[in-house]
């Protein structure tokens, strides 16, 4: 801070070019302002002001800096120097920021989870690299975007092009009023992922519509069919996985891509493509996330009239087993080795459709 002293007040200034303080709110309200424009330099004049100069500005740059989201945001330095006049003392802050404007003026203020998946879900769906969102009400449940990228991935076919890495920066680091930076890091560039959704929903939409008009429990075999003859089961790909456990990284073989234009792919890859069948011909469909004899997989649950059943394309692909053993199970037909949490889906406890009874076949 540097304090200089003037008998005479300067040259006119335009009124335009300087904002008038005369409280503590006034003088946090001008540095808002100032920061949510980008504004580097702002000059305000503080006539009959109601309390400490001093003390206020020395308040106002320490808690603007440390506990305000948008100055711990967006501020990399703040200072000012007085002037005292006759009349009124002038105050010029300089500001050196740490962000740019289009990511001050991205900001978006949200109100709970519904409201921060609402937000994301776009910038999924146009691979972005980042959202930055301010709320008042945060809570580590509702605002983890490391939890809710998943949950948004998987039910959004569409955006499943290979999962983004998410990291998280809160500005501040505690408290209920914060802003939050997401960054997605994605396996691939925007243009080929953008690329690579065509065609695949391309080819989705020309196999899905093979089932158009079908009674739902016919339309989903159907589609269970199609999927099975589509893709090949990637061994090579499975055997890495098992083999690198939590070092694998993912590939095209676990996307909806790899599934339906490569025509290879892991289980994951199957149940997206699955998914995005039922979501064209209008089948509830969820997908799965557990693991199977404790290696990572990936499956579906469809509702037939209400009812849920699981369903796992990718085990058709296994050699010498039925293709359609894994079609229309229930909880207590599922074979041993599935384990997922049981909580987080419905229940599948119907017998009523199987593909016996769907195909018109007797089982054996």
């Amino acid at each position: 801070m540097v304090v200089t002293q003037h008998q005479d007040a300067p040259g006119d200034l335009a009124s335009d070019k300087y904002v008038t303080v005369q409280d503590y709110q006034g003088l946090s309200s001008a540095l808002r302002d100032a920061v949510e424009s980008r504004t580097e330099q702002i000059l305000m004049r503080a006539y009959s002001y109601h309390r400490d100069l001093n003390e206020d500005l020395a308040k106002v740059t320490s808690l603007f800096t440390s506990t305000d989201p948008l100055g711990v945001f967006a501020i990399d330095k703040l200072t000012y120097e007085q002037t005292k006049l006759v009349s009124f003392t002038e105050i010029e802050f300089t500001i050196t920021y740490k962000c740019s404007k289009e990511q001050l003026d991205s900001i978006v203020d949200i109100d709970g989870r519904t409201a921060f998946k609402n937000r994301m879900f776009p910038a999924l769906r146009d691979f972005q690299p980042e959202i930055i969102v301010h709320t008042q009400t945060y809570d580590d449940n509702d605002y983890s975007a490391v939890q809710l990228v998943p949950e948004l991935y998987y039910a959004n076919p569409d955006l499943a092009f290979g999962m983004p890495v998410v990291s998280e920066a809160f500005y501040p680091s505690a408290g209920d009023d914060r802003i939050i930076r997401i960054i997605f890091s994605y396996p691939q560039d925007r243009e080929t992922m953008i690329a690579q959704r065509t065609e695949a929903i391309k080819v989705a939409n020309a196999v899905a519509a093979q089932a158009s008009g079908l009674e739902p429990p016919k339309c989903a075999l159907l589609l269970y069919d199609m999927l099975a003859n589509h893709t090949t089961f990637d061994s090579a790909a499975y055997a890495r996985l098992i083999a690198e456990s939590n070092g694998f990284i993912k590939g095209e073989e676990s996307t909806v891509y790899g599934a339906l234009v490569k025509q290879l792919a892991l289980s994951e890859g199957f149940s997206l493509s699955y998914k995005k069948f039922c979501d064209i011909n209008g089948i509830s469909c969820l997908v799965v996330t557990g693991t199977l004899d404790g290696v990572e997989h990936y499956w579906n649950l469809i509702s037939l009239d209400g009812k849920w059943y699981h369903v796992d394309v990718s085990r058709a692909g296994f050699a010498d087993e039925a293709s359609h053993d894994f079609f229309l199970m229930s909880d207590a037909t599922i074979p041993s080795g599935y384990s997922w949490e049981q909580s987080a889906y419905p229940k599948c406890e119907s017998n009523e459709y199987s593909y016996e009874s769907i195909a018109g076949t007797s089982a054996g």
